[in-house]
């Protein structure tokens, strides 16, 4: 059966985390099934807890680290 899955990718989880959730993403990917990340998308009145004093350029380096 195909199913709709939703993997929330959070931009301030470190290596091991990530990796865990992209493989999950991965295998929902190899079954076939609809899978969209969601991952954060920064900018105005929104910014990660690795940015807890909402400086942009923290924001633009974790973008282009994410891509």
């Amino acid at each position: 059966m195909n199913y709709k899955i939703l993997v929330y990718i959070p931009t301030a989880l470190n290596t091991p985390e990530t990796e865990i959730l992209l493989s999950v993403a991965q295998d929902e990917i190899n079954k076939k099934n609809n899978v969209e990340v969601l991952t954060c998308r920064g900018g105005k009145n929104y910014y990660c807890s690795k940015n807890i004093y909402s400086i942009n350029f923290i924001c633009l380096i974790c973008k282009k680290k994410t891509k």
